[in-house]
């Protein structure tokens, strides 16, 4: 069940979440993500040093994929208004205070060809339109998917996402893009390891 996994994972980002009001309005508009998950990934992405995505002045376009398995990682994938395109994946563990520890860390220039996979699958597949999960029935990992396109925001979360979902779609292009491979495409049900080979 999601409030299972949500107080687990809440206990290995810091026992509890402090101060979760002010952190949830600043990295999340309210109409976002159920309340919980607004307060646990602002939690989050306070005290790993994240960038405020639905009002990211210094970008024109951004993806974010947050995933947690134990540990939190970080695929972020940016557009400049000078044209220029990155991606930075970030691989976190924790302290035994609950402090993020970033473990593995990889930057990519991405062409703008390979951009433009990620962002006609996100307009094709109406990314935006997309609402949240009232129940889950199994559990075992959080995705939280996000897009700013310059004036819209949108997040999506989800536990144990099906292969065919949109937020998985969009998540594994970014990946494919960004050369990282832990949840990459295939067949067979999504490998979820993180290959720090890759790096």
């Amino acid at each position: 069940m999601r409030a299972t996994l949500a107080i687990a994972i809440s206990l290995v980002v810091c026992g509890c979440v402090t101060n979760s009001a002010s952190r949830s309005s600043l990295y999340f508009p309210p109409t976002e993500l159920h309340e919980f998950s607004r307060d646990l990934f602002s939690e989050f992405f306070a005290k790993s040093g994240e960038p405020v995505l639905y009002d990211h002045r210094d970008v024109n376009y951004a993806v974010r994929v947050t995933y947690f398995d134990g540990k939190f990682t970080i695929l972020r994938i940016e557009r400049s208004p000078s044209g220029a395109i990155t991606s930075t994946c970030r691989k976190f563990a924790f302290t035994n205070t609950g402090r993020p520890m970033v473990e593995a860390i990889a930057r990519r220039s991405i062409p703008g060809a390979e951009f433009e996979q990620l962002t006609d699958g996100i307009s094709e597949r109406g990314f935006f339109e997309l609402g949240e999960d009232d129940f889950v029935t199994t559990g075992g990992t959080e995705w939280l998917v996000e897009v700013y396109d310059g004036h819209r925001y949108h997040a999506v979360s989800r536990v144990s996402v099906g292969q065919n979902e949109i937020p998985l779609r969009t998540a594994v292009v970014a990946a494919e893009i960004a050369c990282i491979s832990y949840f990459r495409k295939s067949t067979a049900p999504i490998d979820n390891r993180f290959r720090e080979d890759r790096f």
